[in-house]
C-alpha cells in the first residue's frame, strides 16, 4: 500500500509511471497540515472523489482517512458552526460518507477519542452509519495510536467499537505499546 497526503501527487506520480504495479491499493490520508494541498483541505469531499475515481481508474484500491481537522482550513467549504468541535464538524459534514463514495475501505481517524470509550464508540459507529448509507459494501476501520493512552485503553477503546478493522499509528520509541495493545486484543480473541 501506498499513502499519499496529496491527490495532486499521486496524480504526478501516475502520470509519470512512478507506481510499482505490485502496489494493488492506495490510502489517501488527507489533513490540515502541510502535505496536503489547501485547496485539497478546504474541499475534502471533492478531492476524496477525484482521489478515488483516479485510482479505480487506474486498476488500484482505495483507502480513505480524512483527518477531523480537516475542520480548521481556512475557506473551508464546509466550515465549523461556532463552538462546535472537530468530531461533531466532522459527522455534520458527512466526511465518512464523502470517504465512503470514492473507496473501498475508510478509517476512521478516532484516536484521539482513545481515552474515552463512550466517544470513541459514538463517533466511529456514527461514521460507519454515514459511510455505509453512501456505499453499503464498505469497510469501515478505526484507528488507534501509541500517542493516546495505554494499550488497556486503547484495546478498550476498539473492543468498545467493534470496527471492521483497527490501523494502527505507532512510532518508532511506542512499539512496545503497540506490541502489548496486539496480545491484549489477541487474548480477547480478536
Amino acid at each position: 500500500m501506498l499513502v499519499y497526503n496529496s491527490y495532486a501527487q499521486f496524480a504526478a506520480d501516475l502520470a509519470s509511471h512512478a507506481i510499482a504495479p505490485a502496489y494493488t491499493w492506495v490510502m489517501y490520508d488527507l489533513e490540515y497540515w502541510a502535505q496536503t494541498p489547501l485547496a485539497e483541505q478546504q474541499n475534502p469531499a471533492a478531492a476524496m472523489q477525484q482521489f478515488g475515481q483516479l485510482a479505480h481508474a487506474n486498476g488500484l484500491k482505495v483507502i480513505q482517512a480524512p483527518g477531523r481537522d480537516l475542520a480548521l482550513a481556512p475557506g473551508a467549504a464546509c466550515p465549523p458552526a461556532r463552538g462546535e468541535n472537530l468530531d461533531h464538524w466532522y459527522l455534520r459534514c458527512n466526511i465518512p460518507g464523502a470517504a465512503a463514495a470514492s473507496a473501498d475501505l475508510i478509517v476512521v481517524q478516532d484516536q484521539v477519542n482513545t481515552t474515552s470509550p463512550a466517544q470513541f464508540d459514538y463517533r466511529y459507529a456514527t461514521s460507519r452509519t454515514r459511510a455505509r448509507a453512501a456505499s453499503p459494501a464498505i469497510t469501515v476501520d478505526t484507528e488507534v495510536s501509541t500517542s493516546y493512552g495505554t494499550a488497556a485503553q486503547m484495546a478498550t477503546a476498539v473492543k468498545s467499537a467493534a470496527p471492521d478493522g483497527t490501523y494502527i499509528n505507532a512510532t518508532t520509541n511506542t512499539l512496545g505499546r503497540a506490541a502489548a495493545f496486539l496480545r491484549i486484543m489477541q487474548k480477547a480473541g480478536y
